[in-house]
């Protein structure tokens, strides 16, 4: 299967009405450049009786201007920051059937890099200010088990291996790669036909994006170049009806985040 996805679009953005421009600078924005393209590439092949292998590759180019004005008149501009990004993925999951159960490998892989220009106005006339040039890689591999302990009782557990780099840091300092482990495991019990009772729980971790660390959008953020990954520790509980007319599911849930300093 082949996808593609195009949007050309502008923005507006409402003006930071709570402050006082006298005091403070007042966000006037607008998005005159709005742009993201998307290509994805599918497929699925059969490896022998019992094993299948699936997989996608993808890339994306996106594009935005933001353009600040002086004034709520938008009529004299006083900064414009434009963004190009580049990104590209893949993904691979390998299944194979096995009588005491369901083996998945699953591999993915992302490269993004983002191109940032500044320019700011002085008495109408563009004076380049900056351009600062970033770029993440991303990966992740892991492996899940799904089995069948009785005919009411199945069982999965799962692990992974996660990690990025970023090998530009604009005017920033480099910073270390990050790893990270994640574990994941469940239940699920056939009360009845009709009802089913679930649990699950594990640990995954987050890393923090490029527009996290490094962005400002014209001042209006604070870009946090030290910010650490997150560590969030999952557990669902929920039961299930299946009916002939009415199905429906409930589910509770706990996410405990442990920010890693």
């Amino acid at each position: 299967a082949v996808t593609a996805m195009h949007i050309d679009a502008e923005q507006g953005i409402a003006p930071e009405s709570n402050l006082n421009p006298a005091e403070t600078r007042v966000r006037y924005w607008r998005y005159p450049v709005w742009r993201k393209s998307v290509l994805i590439a599918s497929g699925r092949a059969a490896l022998g009786t019992n094993t299948a292998l699936r997989g996608a590759i993808w890339g994306s180019r996106f594009a935005q201007d933001i353009n600040q004005y002086q004034t709520v008149a938008y009529d004299a501009l006083d900064e414009i920051q434009e963004d190009r990004d580049r990104t590209g993925g893949a993904r691979l999951v390998a299944t194979h059937d096995a009588p005491a159960g369901t083996l998945t490998l699953a591999a993915n892989g992302l490269i993004t890099r983002h191109e940032q220009t500044n320019t700011l106005f002085d008495g109408g006339q563009p004076q380049p200010d900056s351009v600062s040039i970033f770029r993440q890689h991303i990966f992740s591999v892991g492996s899940t088990y799904d089995i069948d302990l009785t005919s009411r009782l199945a069982a999965s557990a799962g692990v992974s291996f996660d990690g990025t780099t970023t090998p530009n840091t604009g005017p920033f300092p480099e910073r270390d790669p990050f790893y990270a482990v994640g574990v994941t495991t469940g239940l699920s019990y056939q009360l009845s036909e009709q009802y089913r009772l679930r649990a699950s729980g594990g640990r995954k971790g987050r890393f923090p994006t490029m527009r996290e660390l490094y962005g400002g959008a014209l001042g209006k953020f604070v870009p946090n170049p030290e910010l650490s990954p997150v560590t969030a520790w999952i557990g669902e509980l929920g039961f299930e009806r299946q009916g002939a007319r009415l199905s429906g599911s409930v589910t509770a849930f706990l996410n405990l985040s442990v920010i890693h300093l």
